[in-house]
């Protein structure tokens, strides 16, 4: 997993944690870096699964960040030390609708180490299961005749509709000898 990390209070604190729950880390130093150089990617954002940004103080940048979080809707941890709430920052969040993707957590130092690895727990994908975890939408038109069997197939199994289809097309994909052999293939170019 890999996180962005604005973190201008806790003396590293969040990077170290991070660390310690096994995520590769980008701060916000080492994005700068890559804006002066092109050739590395203008988007950080794009690189990284989810963020935690310390809002205690929430600076220009901070809220820049924030802001494209929340368009791209990334996984975003908001943390700020307890008592020193960002009050403009924490209502523009929890402005209704709010965002899923967004979540604030008060901190002291003997809670913040938590707060993180709920966050990453949640959000962390092993990169074995990324291929195994559904998060490509597809829109299908069915005939009438296909949608009453796909419905009796998901009642008489006790599934739903989606999980159904994904174990019918997992199994022709683990039963096809031409897809196996390409994919076996393309395993050994790497």
């Amino acid at each position: 997993m890999n996180v962005y990390i604005f973190d201008e209070r806790t003396e590293g604190a969040i990077v170290d944690i991070c660390t310690a729950n096994r995520v590769t880390v980008l701060t916000h130093h080492d994005a700068m870096k890559r804006r002066k150089h092109p050739s590395l990617g203008l988007s950080f954002l794009d690189q990284v699964d989810a963020l935690i940004l310390d809002i205690t103080r929430p600076s220009q940048d901070v809220q820049f960040i924030l802001a494209h979080a929340l368009l791209l809707q990334k996984p975003t941890l908001c943390v700020y030390a307890k008592n020193y709430p960002p009050r403009d920052v924490i209502a523009y969040i929890k402005k209704q609708p709010a965002p899923r993707s967004i979540k604030t957590f008060s901190y002291s130092s003997q809670s913040l180490a938590e707060g993180i690895r709920r966050f990453v727990s949640q959000h962390h994908v092993d990169p074995e299961e990324r291929d195994v975890v559904p998060s490509i939408k597809y829109t299908l038109r069915m005939t009438p005749q296909t949608d009453r069997y796909i419905q009796w197939l998901s009642e008489k199994q006790h599934k739903t509709k989606a999980i159904v289809l994904r174990e019918l097309f997992a199994t022709m994909a683990l039963t096809d000898a031409d897809y196996q052999a390409e994919q076996r293939a393309r395993e050994n170019e790497v």
